[in-house]
């Protein structure tokens, strides 16, 4: 049963965050996502903020290494990228060489 009431949370907590973020009409500079983040939430804060200087990111267990890599490469103005365990996919050295190649761009 706490499964079923965690994601009806996360899905609360999805939807508040993307009214947020839709709110800040691309002002957004800080954003920490906690939880309940995805490659569909990076994709919207990418897409309306472009602005962002500092992502924060806490287990986030549903953002791929492909999520992450195109959000740090669409954000030009990132300073700070915080990922504190997360969890992802496929081959994590390639991850980080292509999130460090892009941020150093």
């Amino acid at each position: 049963m706490r499964d079923g009431c965690d994601r009806i949370t996360n899905v609360k907590l999805m939807l508040l965050c993307m009214y947020a973020v839709n709110r800040s009409c691309g002002g957004l500079v800080d954003i920490s996502i906690k939880y309940f983040g995805n490659d569909r939430l990076l994709s919207l804060i990418t897409t309306s903020c472009i602005g962002i200087k500092r992502l924060c990111l806490v287990s986030c267990n549903n953002v791929s290494d492909e999520g992450l890599c195109e959000t740090a490469a669409k954000l030009g103005l990132l300073e700070q990228l915080e990922l504190s365990h997360c969890q992802f996919f496929e081959r994590p050295s390639n991850m980080w060489e292509a999130i460090v190649l892009t941020l150093s761009l």
